[in-house]
C-alpha cells in the first residue's frame, strides 16, 4: 500500500510538516504560497484547539514545530505561554520516562 492510500489524517499531517519543512529551507523571497496557506491553516486549528481547552491542551511535537514558528503573535498571550509551558513540562516528562531517568519515589 502506497503512503498516499492512508489515513487523510496521516496525509495531511505529512503534508504539514513537509510544508514546515519547505518554508524552513526557502529564501524569505521565494516562499511557496501553499506551504505558507497550509502552516496558517494547521496553526489557526491548534489554536482553535488550545483556546477550546486554554488549561489543559497539550501539542504533540509536531504540532508545537507549527505553533512555534508561527509564535510571535502568541507570545503576548497568556494562554499562548502557558501551551508552550505545558508542551515542555510534557515533552520533558516523556523524554525521561523513556530513557528512564524518570523514577518514583517510594
Amino acid at each position: 500500500m502506497s503512503r498516499q492510500n492512508s489515513s487523510t489524517s496521516s496525509t495531511t499531517h505529512l503534508s504539514t510538516l513537509r510544508a514546515l519543512e519547505i518554508v524552513r529551507n526557502s529564501e524569505p523571497d521565494n516562499v511557496s504560497p501553499n506551504a505558507i496557506a497550509k502552516l496558517e491553516s494547521a496553526n489557526r486549528e491548534i489554536w482553535a484547539r488550545i483556546k477550546a481547552k486554554p488549561d489543559s491542551y497539550v501539542m504533540s511535537e509536531n504540532e508545537f514545530a507549527v505553533f512555534n514558528f508561527y509564535r510571535g503573535p502568541f507570545m503576548d498571550s497568556e494562554v499562548g505561554c502557558r501551551a508552550v509551558g505545558r508542551f515542555w513540562d510534557h515533552y520533558r516528562q516523556d523524554t525521561s520516562e523513556a530513557d528512564g531517568s524518570h523514577r518514583q519515589q517510594s
